[in-house]
């Protein structure tokens, strides 16, 4: 059984805020700009974004910690969506299941494919 410890924590934390800044950003651009999109075009804008920001998330705690991909990334993916989650609780703009399925997915893949990139530039 893997130990997790508080700077283990407190580093997928801070990735999760990484991860997390570009989703704010384009909630606050779009509110501020009462941006009409489609259902569809906003979802998959808040799952290439998502993706975007998880994978840098995951490339740098990868680089840090060397755990494996897996277990960054998935940790990493998981962590972002709950502080996303709670951000969007406080701001009170809780959107349907494609809304909040769409950016999960888009944290945890980003986040695997940034500590997986990390892994292959090790090698070489």
């Amino acid at each position: 059984m893997l130990s997790f410890d508080k700077t283990m924590m407190r580093d997928y934390v801070a990735g999760a805020l990484v991860a997390n800044a570009p989703m704010w950003l384009l909630n606050i651009i779009l509110q501020y700009l009462k941006a009409e999109l489609s259902f569809v075009y906003l979802g998959l804008i808040l799952y290439f974004t998502a993706m975007a920001g998880s994978a840098v998330a995951g490339y740098l705690l990868e680089r840090k910690r060397g755990l494996g991909y897996r277990k960054t990334g998935m940790t990493t993916g998981f962590t972002a969506y709950v502080l996303y989650s709670i951000y969007l609780t406080v701001v009170r703009v809780r959107g349907g299941v494609l809304e909040d399925f769409l950016p999960l997915m888009g944290f945890v893949i980003g986040g695997a494919i940034g500590a997986r990139y990390r892994e292959i530039q090790n090698r070489n």
